[in-house]
C-alpha cells in the first residue's frame, strides 16, 4: 500500500471512531503519518481532507473555543454509510443471480451480497468473472483527476522498465484491465496491463497535469475486440439501447457506430460481430437496457441463451 493510500485510510478510520472533534495536532499524534513541520503538516492535511471530500467522504468541521480559532474534524456514521436496505424477495434473488453471475477475483463480492441482504448459493455457475488489479483504484483515480502516473512495468516478456504516462482512461478487455494513454518515454499513445503495474513503485502526479485529447475514445484504442476474434464472418449486429445508457454506449463505441437515434433518447448501435459468446458478455452488462434487433439469426440464439440461463 502507498504511504498517502495508509494514510488517507488510517484517517477515515481515526475520524469515523472519534467521538469528539479531533484536532490536527489530534490527528497528527495519533497516526504518525503527517510531516512533523506545521506548515507542512496542514498543507498535507488540506490535500487529504480535499481528496476525501472529492470521493464522496463528508469530513465535518467543528469550530473549537481553546485554542482561539482551532477546528476539529470528524466523520459522522450518519453521514458516511448508507442507511438500512430492505429488499423484496424477487429484488434478492435478481441480486443473488447478478452477484454469482459476475463474481469478482478475490471474493469480495460475496461478503457485498451478504451485506445487501441476498443470498449465498453455490448452485449458479459464474458467467464471467470480472478481474480486480491492486493498482486499479490509483489509475482510475488519476485519470479522472488528470494526475501523470508513474510506475514500474513489466511487459509480457517480462522486461521491466519505468513508465511516465498521461493517463486518459481504463477498460477492460479478454479478462485484464488496460491503462490507455500517453506515454512519455514512447511519446505515443500506449496501452498497459494494469495487473503489470508495481503497485508498490506507483506514484501519482498533482491533479490537472495534462489534458486529455477532446473526443478520445478509450475502448477504440484497444483494437483486438474480443467480439472481432472469431474465425467466421463478420456480420453487422444491431442492438437498441434505451436513453439511461445510450451515452455510455455511445461513449465506448464512438459516435460514428450510431445506426439510428430515436426522439425517447435510446439509440440503435451497429456493432461488428464474428464472435457470439464474446458478443452475448459484451450484451449482458446492459441487462434490460438493451436488446438485439437484428439479424434474426442473432437475436435467436441470444434470445435462447437467456431462456437457458433463466431456466
Amino acid at each position: 500500500m502507498s504511504e498517502r493510500l495508509e494514510r488517507l485510510t488510517n484517517l477515515v478510520a481515526l475520524l469515523l471512531d472519534a467521538k469528539v472533534p479531533l484536532t490536527l495536532d489530534n490527528i497528527a499524534s495519533e497516526l504518525g503519518l503527517y510531516p512533523p513541520d506545521p506548515e507542512n503538516r496542514r498543507a498535507t492535511f488540506e490535500r487529504d481532507k480535499k481528496l476525501l471530500r472529492d470521493e464522496g467522504i463528508p469530513i465535518t468541521v467543528v469550530p473549537l473555543d481553546q485554542p482561539v480559532g482551532t477546528s476539529g474534524y470528524l466523520i459522522r456514521a450518519e453521514d458516511f454509510y448508507l442507511p438500512k436496505i430492505d429488499l423484496t424477495e424477487s429484488e434478492e434473488v435478481a441480486l443473488q443471480l447478478a452477484m454469482v453471475s459476475i463474481p469478482t477475483v478475490g471474493g469480495w463480492s460475496d461478503g457485498a451480497l451478504l451485506k445487501l441482504g441476498g443470498r449465498q448459493s453455490a448452485s449458479t455457475q459464474a458467467l464471467y468473472e470480472l478481474p480486480v488489479a491492486p493498482a486499479l483504484p490509483d489509475v482510475y483515480h488519476a485519470a479522472r483527476t488528470r494526475s501523470r502516473l508513474r510506475f514500474t512495468y513489466t511487459d509480457r516478456r517480462g522486461n521491466t522498465a519505468s513508465r511516465t504516462v498521461d493517463p486518459y482512461g481504463a477498460v477492460c478487455r479478454r479478462g485484464f484491465w488496460y491503462l490507455v494513454g500517453f506515454c512519455h518515454d514512447r511519446e505515443a499513445i500506449r496501452t498497459f496491463r494494469i495487473d503489470r503495474i508495481d503497485v508498490g513503485a506507483l506514484s501519482v502526479g498533482p491533479p490537472g497535469s495534462f489534458v486529455r485529447p477532446e473526443g478520445f475514445n478509450v475502448a477504440a484504442a484497444i483494437t483486438d475486440d474480443p467480439k472481432l476474434l472469431g474465425t467466421g464472418e463478420t456480420t453487422q449486429v444491431l442492438v437498441l439501447v434505451d436513453s439511461s445508457r445510450a451515452w455510455l454506449v455511445e461513449q465506448e463505441r464512438g459516435s460514428s457506430a450510431v445506426y439510428e437515434r430515436r426522439t425517447d433518447g435510446s439509440i440503435v448501435i451497429a456493432v461488428d460481430v464474428n464472435h457470439v459468446p464474446a458478443f452475448r458478455t459484451w450484451l449482458l452488462a446492459f441487462g434490460e437496457h438493451a436488446e438485439v434487433l437484428g439479424p434474426v439469426p442473432i437475436r435467436d440464439a441470444v434470445v435462447e441463451w437467456l431462456t437457458e440461463m433463466a431456466t
